[in-house]
């Protein structure tokens, strides 16, 4: 569908508001100058295999392979060193999971089309 015939709601904001939405909604904004995004999923540590086997799957659809944001991957990575190199438990994890392995190859596929 063209985006000027999708269903569309128009959200004031002020400086400060956040407006919290899944990143694969289409969505646009007019008249900001600062980027300030931020990412947050909350996912429990799996316990089993099966509930592993979900969380994988969760991190497979947030990060299809050939999805492209429109951002600069390179300037806003997904995962990027401060994150990686905070020594928090969870950075291993999310590696043991797959989670940056998705991101990178997403991230490679919206490089390549630029």
């Amino acid at each position: 569908m063209p985006a000027q015939t999708l269903p569309a709601h128009v959200v004031v904001t002020e400086p400060g508001d956040m407006i919290l939405f899944d990143e694969h909604l289409f969505h646009a904004s007019f008249g900001g100058g600062t980027r300030r995004q931020w990412r947050v999923d909350y996912v429990c540590n799996p316990v089993s295999a099966e509930a592993e086997d979900h969380t994988k799957g969760y991190f497979a659809d947030i990060y299809p392979p050939d999805w492209d944001g429109g951002y600069d991957v390179d300037r806003y990575p997904s995962y990027g060193p401060d994150w990686r190199d905070s020594g928090r438990p969870s950075v291993a994890r999310l590696e043991a999971l797959g989670a940056y392995e998705l991101a990178a190859r997403q991230e490679a596929f919206a490089r390549a089309r630029r």
